[in-house]
């Protein structure tokens, strides 16, 4: 009942569909085959990990993906009652104000950055 809180922050990982879910902002690019198969590999690499809402939770998993994707997005950390870690309110934040940049040196490729 308490699981994925403050009081109990580690709990069982699950990825769930939340195709339906309607978003706020976003950050896409276009990637080649072998990157993208990189960013699979670290899909790979979460399934079975631990949630902890400090140190492993959603927005530390789509910062991984954004970051093999080469997308960088700064200032993500955010505080609660006992404890602090990567936050989506502070990702979403960022994105909206533009601290967002390419990460790959090697792919100049533009992001695509949507925001309301």
């Amino acid at each position: 009942m308490f699981s994925a809180t403050p009081i109990f922050p580690a709990t069982k990982s699950v990825f769930k569909d939340d195709a339906e879910h309607e978003w706020d902002e976003l950050v896409a690019r276009f990637v080649p085959g072998k990157k993208f198969e990189r960013v699979l590999k670290v899909i790979q690499r979460y399934e079975g990990r631990r949630y902890n809402l400090n140190k492993n939770n959603c927005t530390d998993f789509g910062l991984s993906i954004a970051l093999e994707a080469g997308i960088s997005i700064s200032d993500t950390q955010g505080s609660w009652f006992l404890g602090r870690g990567n936050n989506p309110g502070s990702a979403g934040q960022s994105v909206i104000e533009g601290k967002v940049t390419n990460a790959d040196t090697n792919d100049r490729r533009g992001l695509l950055i949507l925001t309301p």
